[in-house]
C-alpha cells in the first residue's frame, strides 16, 4: 500500500507578513462626519437614528456593538455604498478612502491571477510592478500567478489588503480583517497599522487587535451611535456582566 502511494510535498508554512501602507498626505479634518444621519433598509425599522460620528486622518477608532446593530451599514454608509434615509454624510473631496469589507471575496475576480487582477484594477501597471506591490503583501513567486479561486482565505485577504494599500488611502474603514489570517498574519497586521500614520475605523471581534490599534471605542446601540467612557476590555467586562458575548 505504501509503494502505491504518490509523492505528497512537505507543507511549508509561511512566515509572518507584515503589511505595509503608506504614509498620506495630510488633509485637514474632518474628513468624514455624520450629521443626523439616519438610516433604515425598511420603513419603521431604523438601524440608525439621528447619528453624530467623524473620522479624522488621527483617529484610531473601534466600532462595537451587538451582531446586527449596524456596524457594516454604518461603514458602508461612510465609504458611499449606501445613502442615508435622513441628514447627511461629508467627506473630504481629497480624501482617498481604504475600505476593507467583510466579504471581500465578493469584490475579486476569482478567474484571474493576483497580478492580472492588479493589472486590471491599475490600468497601466506592468506584470513586474504588480508583482512587485503583492509581493510586500506575502503574495510571492507561483502564487502571484495562481487563480484567485485556488488561494486560501488569507491569501485573498493579503490580496485585497496590498491593493487598498496601493493607493495610499488617508483612511483604513476595516470590517473584521483578520477572520481570515493566522495569529502571526494578525500580529503583523497589528503592527502595521500601528505604524501607519492615516486614521483607522474597525470592526473586529479580535480583543487585542482592537487593543493594539485604537484608542477610542464607539458603540452603536438603540439606534444610536456614542463613545464609551472605557476601553474594549472594559467594554467585554460590560458584555458578560450582561451575558451579551459579541463585539
Amino acid at each position: 500500500m505504501l509503494d502505491k502511494m504518490t509523492h505528497i510535498d512537505p507543507v511549508v508554512e509561511e512566515g509572518a507578513v507584515v503589511f505595509t501602507f503608506p504614509d498620506p498626505d495630510p488633509v485637514p479634518p474632518p474628513i468624514m462626519q455624520f450629521n443626523e444621519v439616519s438610516f433604515s433598509y425598511k420603513p419603521g425599522e431604523p438601524i440608525l437614528q439621528k447619528a453624530n460620528f467623524s473620522v479624522d486622518s488621527d483617529s484610531r477608532i473601534a466600532l462595537v456593538g451587538a451582531n446586527g446593530c449596524g456596524k457594516t451599514t454604518l461603514l458602508k454608509l461612510l465609504v458611499g455604498d449606501l445613502e442615508p434615509t435622513a441628514g447627511t454624510v461629508k467627506r473630504s473631496g481629497k480624501v482617498r478612502v481604504g475600505f476593507f469589507a467583510q466579504h471581500f471575496v465578493d469584490q475579486l475576480d476569482l478567474k484571474v491571477s493576483a497580478v492580472e487582477y492588479f493589472q486590471h484594477e491599475f490600468p497601466g501597471m506592468s506584470a513586474q510592478d504588480a508583482r512587485a506591490q503583492l509581493g510586500r503583501f506575502g503574495i510571492t513567486g507561483d502564487t502571484a500567478l495562481q487563480t484567485l479561486n485556488t488561494l486560501s482565505g488569507g491569501q485573498k485577504s493579503r490580496v485585497v489588503f496590498a491593493q487598498i494599500a496601493h493607493r495610499n488611502p488617508h483612511v483604513l474603514l476595516l470590517d473584521e480583517p483578520s477572520n481570515h489570517l493566522d495569529i502571526e498574519t494578525i500580529e503583523g497586521l497589528a503592527q502595521s497599522l500601528m505604524a501607519y500614520q492615516g486614521g483607522v475605523l474597525m470592526v473586529s471581534h479580535d480583543q487585542r487587535l482592537i487593543s493594539l490599534v485604537c484608542d477610542e471605542v464607539w458603540l452603536i446601540e438603540n439606534h444610536s451611535v456614542s463613545r464609551w467612557k472605557g476601553d474594549v476590555a472594559s467594554y467585554r467586562k460590560h458584555l458578560e456582566s450582561t451575558m451579551v458575548f459579541s463585539i
